[in-house]
């Protein structure tokens, strides 16, 4: 269960060379500001009644995700019935999470599409999550589905889609801008309703990574650094 659930992220994290091309034209380095290493690790490992642990990322796939921060942990319920694997990235520069999108990456690893849907989860602390649900299916010996739940913080607002960051990409002040990807996924073997797990763990999971945000930890002002590099 937990090891399917894995597989579901890694597909994301890898497969964003496709839309590469097109990000090209959001070069310019538009950067978002400073966060002290580590600090996505502040969210909680108990998070109503689901336990969560780190799986680290081999270098390659941290290249990959484009990120100067991230977290990739799998959470599971306290009956052992539910799991989810979660992934956080930050990136210092706009423009490289653009590539990163379920939509790019599970087809081009060979997914199609049969679901989609733009929510607005209400989690409890007067805000309202904006994401977008995508269930994805595999067909042939290896027939499979997976089910993503993905959002990003952008500046304060959650956004479903990459389009409040074409627009913090292209502004000529964007310098003390910052952009967080969400994505939470389960395989769709998993209980009888994988999009409501995703749901479920969402609306418990926002508001505390809502608090790790620039804005809220008092750095929105903190100067830009450059893009930390990863030993091969």
């Amino acid at each position: 269960m937990v090891i399917a659930a894995l597989a579901a992220a890694a597909i994301m994290l890898a497969g964003g060379g496709y839309y590469r091309v097109l990000a090209g034209r959001y070069a310019r380095a538009v950067e978002s500001v400073r966060m002290p290493e580590g600090w996505l690790n502040a969210l909680p490992l108990e998070i109503d009644g689901w336990r969560g642990h780190d799986e680290p990322l081999e270098r390659s796939v941290i290249r990959a995700t484009d990120t100067d921060a991230h977290l990739n942990r799998v959470y599971v319920n306290a009956a052992g019935t539910k799991a989810v694997a979660l992934f956080v990235g930050y990136g210092i520069r706009l423009r490289d999470l653009l590539p990163h999108r379920p939509e790019v990456c599970y087809p081009g690893n060979g997914w199609l599409l049969s679901q989609r849907d733009d929510l607005q989860l209400d989690p409890g602390d007067g805000s309202s999550v904006t994401c977008r649900l995508l269930s994805f299916r595999k067909g042939g010996f290896s027939a499979d589905d997976v089910s993503v739940l993905n959002y990003y913080v952008v500046d304060g607002q959650y956004c479903a889609d990459v389009s409040a960051l074409r627009e913090r990409a292209v502004q000529e002040t964007a310098a003390q801008s910052y952009s967080v990807q969400v994505q939470i996924s389960t395989p769709g073997g998993i209980g009888a309703d994988p999009r409501g797990v995703l749901v479920e763990f969402a609306r418990a999971c926002a508001p505390l990574l809502r608090e790790l945000m620039p804005d809220r930890l008092g750095t929105g002002a903190a100067a830009p650094v450059a893009k930390a590099e990863v030993e091969p």
